[in-house]
Parts: C-alpha cells; structure tokens; sequence
C-alpha cells in the first residue's frame, strides 16, 4: 500500500472494483512492454478459477483424486470507509509511514485468503475463505460477524493493526470474556493462542525481538467488549454448533522500526507474505481438525 499510494500510482483506488481497469491503469507505469497489460488480462480467467478453488480447465488430468472439503472461514479486515458505523471506526491506526491501518488489514487479508487457497490446493483440500469486505466500505460489527451464520463458517477472525506511542509494540489476540456473555470462551481462547501463535512465529524470522503480549479478554480492552466477537452477531445459539472466533493486532504500526519492517521497508510485502503464510497454515489446522469432530 505505501508503493501504490505514490505518484506515478495516485488514482489507481478510483479503479479498484474494475481488475480490467486496474491493470490496464497500471501496467503501463510498471512495465514499458506495450503488451503487458494484455498478458496479464489474459491470465484473468485461470486466476478466478483458482480463487474459487477450481483447477483451470485445461488441465483437469492434474487432479486424480477429489479435494478434501475442510470448511470454511470468514476472514474481517477491520476498519473502511470514511465514515463510522455502529460498533466500527473507520480507521484507528495511522503508520509511521502514513499508511492507514484500514489499507493494511484489507491487503493483509487479501493475501492470507490467496495463500490459504493455494496452500489447501497443493494440499488437495478445498477451504472457502470470505471476506467481510473486498474494498474501502466500513460495516457495522454485526454485518461483519453476521457472515458466519451466511456461509456455515467453522471461524473467524478479524484482523486489525495496533498504533500507540512510538515505543509500544508486540502481538496480541483477543476473545469475547465469559462475563461478556461467551458461552463459546473456551474454544475461543485456544483458537485465539492459535492465531497468537501463529502470528509470532510469522514474525520471528524477521522480527526476532516481537514482543508476545498474550491472548486476553475483551474485557482488557478500552472498551470492555469487542462487538464483532459478540455471541449474538455470530449467529452462536444455546445446543447449536458454534463458530470459533478472535481479534488479532498484528503489531504497532505506530512504531518506527516495526514501520519499516511490515508496512514500508523494502521487505515489507515479503514479510507480511510470510506472516501470512504461517497464519495460513494454522487455520487450515484448524479448520481440518474441527471438520474431523464435526
């Protein structure tokens, strides 16, 4: 996000919602090849096949044996918009850098669905992962959470980024508190150390000096509650199956070394790629067990 919010790129979020547009918008900045816009178009039908975890149609020999449906999860970038909605901010964050915290929990998701997806196909297993929001849209907490009961997930997980003073830094996941009215808050606090875990050892390559702030309640937040966890937004009834679910803060962005590492650094895609890619890997354990109880 911080390359593409620089001229010569500015305008490019006008064309987010149109790929052809997008590209064709693009490409003649990034590549002086007058065709490359053309072969990148024509790479569009294969890409969407594979992001519905279809193999592309001119290969079917490649898969002998049917993939292993392992469920789904509703993955909630945080944040959107310009304007508040009930229980969500259009924004909190701000990076060192300047980059919204809106920006990166949307890019973030985008690529963990992607690498979910293209770890579950080499695994031969078929995982449906949504979005709350594919674009810069802010949503009340109970539309977001509201998407598990519309697509029969098995988690979620909203993902936001921490600011606070230069200084502050570290991981932490958090679960809805029993005294919130969590009647799910076991099963909530394991996934929770799951995804804490996760997003540790994502880091640790890069970062070996993250600082583990734990897996906490909601009640140990400025509000006392994360409305988006909440049972009733979730669709979690009494004697029904019930959808794990967790906030993560991946880190303060507010933090100038921490900036540089995930947010506008050189390596700053790579990194959050492999973050990305631990977390991947994760819920896909999840979701492969829960399907085993199930």
């Amino acid at each position: 996000w911080a390359f593409l919010n620089r001229a010569p790129y500015s305008g490019w979020e006008e064309r987010a919602d149109d790929p052809a547009g997008f590209i064709g918008f693009i490409a003649p900045v990034y590549s002086a090849s007058p065709r490359y816009a053309q072969k990148v178009l024509g790479l569009l039908d294969d890409a969407q096949r594979l992001l519905d975890g279809d193999p592309p149609a001119d290969r079917p020999e490649e898969r002998k044996t049917p993939l292993v449906d392992i469920g789904a999860i509703v993955i909630d970038p945080g944040h959107g918009g310009s304007a508040a909605v009930a229980c969500s901010s259009p924004n909190n964050a701000i990076s060192a850098s300047g980059v919204k915290e809106k920006k990166l929990t949307l890019d973030f998701a985008l690529v963990l669905r992607d690498e979910m997806l293209r770890q579950a196909g080499k695994a031969g297993e078929r995982v449906k992962v949504v979005l709350t929001r594919e674009g810069d849209v802010n949503l009340t907490c109970h539309a977001r959470a509201g998407v598990v009961k519309t697509c029969d997930a098995r988690a979620f997980l909203s993902l936001h980024f921490n600011g606070g003073a230069p200084a502050a830094s570290g991981v932490e996941t958090f679960f809805r508190a029993p005294e919130n009215g969590n009647a799910n808050a076991d099963s909530d606090t394991r996934f929770a150390r799951l995804v804490q875990d996760a997003l540790l050892a994502g880091m640790r390559p890069f970062h070996p000096d993250v600082r583990d702030r734990g897996v906490k309640p909601d009640t140990q937040t400025k509000n006392g509650a994360i409305g988006v966890l909440n049972d009733k937004h979730l669709g979690r009834r009494p004697g029904a199956p019930r959808a794990v679910a967790a906030l993560a803060e991946l880190e303060f962005i507010t933090n100038p070394k921490v900036d540089r590492l995930i947010v506008s650094g050189p390596e700053a895609v790579a990194n959050r790629a492999r973050v990305a890619g631990e977390l991947a890997k994760a819920l896909r354990l999840y979701l492969k067990q829960a399907t085993l109880v199930a």
